[in-house]
């Protein structure tokens, strides 16, 4: 996604911090079952149809108190590591944005909400489909002129549309930014960004169905996800045997009627929050799947050994809603802080050792080690 990632690999580096860390945190807990990675109702009805996976990020994210403590904790033990060369703290991460991009012309004040879309269908069979949709108060004679900095564009139209093509892009695909209006774009695969200008001009109807659904009932946050799910992204080879009272053969069932997951994170004062949502073809399903994970948080809870580890288990709560499972997790910023470190630090300590610059890019620090709990206890894979 060399286009996209041109842009908004800086523009959105706090968040990919972020992420880093909240994905350490749902790994705790939901015992290592980790199936992926909303005010997105707007951006929704932008998305393509075509698409079965989207996330939407608020920018706001980067200016909430208690997020920033989170990203603080995330970064410190990387810090900590004389051969690390990204930023220290969140002040440092956010003057390395202004000094990459300007205090003004693309101010991450004036970025108003970002939705990333795809589909893994395409992707798995070849057929790359991503595509980023961007909104903005940013003048486009600047946005334009940012990615031509580091893309080799040129200038055409789609539909009356001004669309730019990069030809350069990932595995030398082409790919394109499609100007929607001031401020508003979409970047990615050719196929994604003029299926997002149908949608745009009424030529095409925005992504529908369940995977919309699951999307909407989950709680607004700065950042909400939704994705499709198919009976191949079930790992055989992590299947329990036995889970919850459950066989191996009810945990497939289970799983085979469970066809989407949507979350959120967000926060209220000092308390963090994270939904987890697991839309199901019924009721009778959505109850199994309700007690497969409570079993899943119990025993990652018994199996953990640090004690914020289990404060933070203590704050893990597992209801039915309808046709839905949902995980949700509210607790305070300390006990969020101290569990992200109880598990990144280690992994700092390793990436030192090796001499590892850990140099912070949109993806955040690379990726921890997995909770500590039985991880192959529930594993339905994330869509790549």
């Amino acid at each position: 996604m060399a286009l996209a990632e041109t842009v908004l690999a800086n523009k959105l580096k706090v968040v990919g911090v972020f992420l880093a860390g909240g994905t350490v945190v749902t790994a705790l807990a939901l015992g290592g079952f980790l199936p992926v990675l909303d005010g997105g109702d707007e951006m929704i009805d932008r998305v393509p149809g075509e698409a079965d996976t989207v996330v939407y990020v608020d920018p706001g994210v980067v200016s909430d108190p208690t997020t920033k403590r989170m990203i603080n904790a995330t970064l410190e033990p990387f810090a900590a590591q004389e051969s690390y060369e990204g930023p220290a703290d969140y002040g440092e991460l956010m003057a390395e944005y202004d000094n990459e991009t300007g205090e003004n012309e693309l101010a991450l004040s004036k970025l108003n909400s970002v939705m990333v879309y795809g589909s893994t269908a395409r992707n798995e069979s070849g057929d790359e489909y991503y595509g980023v949709i961007v909104d903005s108060e940013w003048e486009n004679s600047n946005f334009v002129e940012t990615v031509r900095n580091d893309s080799n564009l040129s200038e055409t139209s789609y539909e009356g549309y001004t669309v730019y093509v990069n030809e350069s892009g990932a595995d030398g695909q082409a790919e394109l930014l499609g100007v929607l209006g001031e401020g508003l774009y979409v970047m990615g695969t050719e196929a994604a960004v003029e299926d997002a200008i149908d949608v745009d001009r009424g030529a095409s109807d925005p992504i529908s169905g369940d995977l919309r659904r699951t999307y909407r009932n989950t709680r607004d946050g700065y950042i909400q996800f939704a994705t499709s799910l198919e009976a191949s992204d079930i790992n055989d080879s992590t299947l329990p045997g036995n889970a919850g009272g459950y066989s191996r053969e009810q945990v497939r069932d289970i799983f085979e009627d469970t066809h989407t997951v949507a979350g959120s994170y967000y926060t209220d004062g000092d308390t963090i929050g994270f939904e987890t949502r697991f839309g199901t073809n019924g009721e009778g399903t959505a109850s199994d799947l309700t007690n497969l994970i409570d079993a899943g948080v119990v025993r990652a809870k018994n199996n953990a050994t640090n004690e914020s580890v289990v404060s933070f288990y203590d704050s893990v709560s597992v209801n039915q809603d309808g046709a839905d499972a949902v995980m949700r997790i509210e607790v305070d910023s300390d006990t969020v802080a101290e569990a992200i470190q109880s598990i990144v630090e280690p992994f700092a300590r390793l990436l030192g050792s090796f001499g590892q610059s850990g140099e912070t890019t949109a993806g955040g620090p690379s990726s921890g080690p997995t909770a500590e709990s039985d991880s192959s206890s529930y594993a339905i894979p994330a869509p790549p």
